[in-house]
């Protein structure tokens, strides 16, 4: 191999390695972090949509049911606190749509 030749390798693998650490670069904390979120979604509703009959049955919330079948898990953890924070999400929208405030009052009630 001739000098030129292994000047324009050297040039092609330098090349490839920036590629390489730009698409590393790429993979931030935030993107970690929505991807763990959606997962976390993807997995409370997978629960919620299987156990929801059983729920029904046993004249529960789903979100009862999955802390009596998945209590002390991991999955049962991200489930419940994901359902959680959909749920005070659900009731915020629907008080401000009502003309209510979102923020709970003393006695944890919603406030007018």
């Amino acid at each position: 191999m001739d000098a030129k030749s292994q000047d324009q390798r050297i040039k092609e693998l330098e090349a490839e390695v920036k590629a390489v650490v730009d698409k590393a670069g790429a993979i931030s904390p935030n993107l970690i972090a929505a991807l763990q979120a959606f997962s976390d979604h993807k997995i409370a509703g997978d629960l919620a949509i299987a156990l929801s009959p059983l729920a029904i049955l046993g004249n529960q919330s789903v979100q009862e049911t999955i802390s009596k079948f998945m209590q002390g898990t991991a999955v049962g953890d991200v489930a419940l606190k994901t359902l959680g924070m959909a749920s005070a999400a659900s009731m915020a929208s629907r008080a401000l749509s009502q003309g209510k405030s979102a923020s709970p009052g003393g006695n944890g009630q919603l406030e007018r």
